[in-house]
Protein backbone atom coordinates (compact mmCIF):
# COMPACT_ATOMS: atom_id res chain seq x y z
CA UNK A 1 0.00 0.00 0.00
CA UNK A 2 1.19 3.46 -0.97
CA UNK A 3 1.50 6.47 1.41
CA UNK A 4 1.72 9.94 0.21
CA UNK A 5 3.21 12.80 2.28
CA UNK A 6 3.52 16.49 1.80
CA UNK A 7 7.32 17.40 1.02
CA UNK A 8 9.36 20.63 1.51
CA UNK A 9 7.74 22.46 -1.11
CA UNK A 10 3.92 21.37 -0.28
CA UNK A 11 3.69 18.64 -3.11
CA UNK A 12 2.34 15.30 -2.46
CA UNK A 13 5.09 12.88 -2.31
CA UNK A 14 4.42 8.81 -3.03
CA UNK A 15 6.63 7.24 -0.14
CA UNK A 16 6.87 3.45 -0.48
CA UNK A 17 7.02 0.96 2.88
CA UNK A 18 10.36 -0.57 2.94
CA UNK A 19 11.38 -3.44 1.17
CA UNK A 20 11.84 -7.15 3.71
CA UNK A 21 15.72 -7.79 3.87
CA UNK A 22 16.98 -11.18 2.76
CA UNK A 23 16.80 -12.74 6.32
CA UNK A 24 13.28 -11.86 6.70
CA UNK A 25 12.04 -13.13 3.25
CA UNK A 26 9.92 -16.11 2.75
CA UNK A 27 12.19 -19.34 1.85
CA UNK A 28 12.05 -20.29 -1.55
CA UNK A 29 11.58 -23.37 -3.67
CA UNK A 30 15.53 -23.37 -4.26
CA UNK A 31 16.10 -23.01 -0.23
CA UNK A 32 13.57 -26.07 0.34
CA UNK A 33 15.25 -27.97 -2.28
CA UNK A 34 19.25 -27.13 -0.66
CA UNK A 35 18.26 -27.69 2.66
CA UNK A 36 16.58 -31.73 1.66
CA UNK A 37 19.76 -32.23 -0.58
CA UNK A 38 22.05 -31.11 2.70
CA UNK A 39 20.11 -33.40 4.79
CA UNK A 40 21.65 -36.65 5.54
CA UNK A 41 19.95 -40.64 4.32
CA UNK A 42 18.36 -42.54 6.39
CA UNK A 43 20.86 -44.71 8.80
CA UNK A 44 20.46 -48.29 8.36
CA UNK A 45 19.12 -48.51 11.85
CA UNK A 46 16.65 -46.35 10.99
CA UNK A 47 15.56 -48.40 7.80
CA UNK A 48 15.75 -52.12 9.79
CA UNK A 49 13.38 -50.13 12.46
CA UNK A 50 10.84 -49.00 9.41
CA UNK A 51 11.34 -52.69 7.70
CA UNK A 52 10.68 -54.47 11.05
CA UNK A 53 7.24 -52.41 12.05
CA UNK A 54 6.25 -52.92 8.58
CA UNK A 55 6.87 -56.93 9.07
CA UNK A 56 8.90 -57.27 5.84
CA UNK A 57 12.47 -58.42 5.98
CA UNK A 58 15.71 -56.47 4.73
CA UNK A 59 16.10 -56.78 0.90
CA UNK A 60 18.96 -59.14 1.49
CA UNK A 61 17.48 -61.29 3.67
CA UNK A 62 13.92 -61.96 1.45
CA UNK A 63 13.71 -65.25 -0.07
CA UNK A 64 12.71 -65.85 -3.58
CA UNK A 65 10.23 -68.54 -4.47
CA UNK A 66 9.33 -70.47 -7.69
CA UNK A 67 5.49 -70.80 -8.29
CA UNK A 68 4.08 -73.96 -10.28
CA UNK A 69 4.51 -72.60 -13.74
CA UNK A 70 7.87 -70.43 -13.13
CA UNK A 71 6.89 -67.16 -11.88
CA UNK A 72 8.64 -65.72 -8.70
CA UNK A 73 7.84 -64.21 -5.63
CA UNK A 74 8.31 -63.26 -2.25
CA UNK A 75 5.99 -63.49 0.73
CA UNK A 76 5.34 -60.40 2.54
CA UNK A 77 2.80 -58.75 5.20
CA UNK A 78 0.95 -55.81 4.69
CA UNK A 79 0.54 -53.10 7.58
CA UNK A 80 -2.16 -54.76 9.07
CA UNK A 81 -0.24 -57.94 9.18
CA UNK A 82 -2.08 -59.97 6.86
CA UNK A 83 0.04 -61.93 4.10
CA UNK A 84 0.77 -61.50 0.41
CA UNK A 85 2.96 -62.55 -2.09
CA UNK A 86 4.51 -60.19 -4.50
CA UNK A 87 5.39 -61.15 -7.81
CA UNK A 88 8.24 -60.17 -10.66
Amino acid sequence: MSRYRLNEAGEWVRVEPPKPSLAEAEPSMADYIRQANESSPPSVEAQRHEWKMKGDLPPERIETKEGPRGGRYTEARTKDGRPYRRYF
